[in-house]
């Protein structure tokens, strides 16, 4: 179980093998990351640029790509999770 890190923002102290079970995603959450990162994208794409409007530009545009930046972090640390994993389960046999 996780140990409570004192600290003004809920944080935790993981195992490694905790770390690694809690960014192996189902199969529907995988699905559901890979969704909301392509709306994202897409909605980055779609930002238009007033020349009036440069600041509320550029804040959507940071906006999305934070969003983008995190479900890939999200994304990148499920595969290499199941990477270890697998390799984890063919060093068993």
């Amino acid at each position: 179980m996780p140990k409570l890190i004192p600290t003004v923002f809920t944080a935790y102290e993981f195992t490694e093998r905790e770390q690694l079970e809690a960014t192996v995603f189902s199969e529907l959450q995988l699905k559901f990351l890979l969704t909301l990162r392509a709306e994202a994208a897409q909605e980055k794409n779609n930002i238009a640029l007033d020349p009036a409007a440069v600041s509320a530009y550029l804040q959507d545009e940071a906006y999305y790509r934070g969003k983008i930046d995190l479900l890939s972090y999200l994304l990148e640390a499920h595969d290499a999770s199941m990477e270890v994993s697998l390799f984890n389960d063919n060093s068993e046999e």
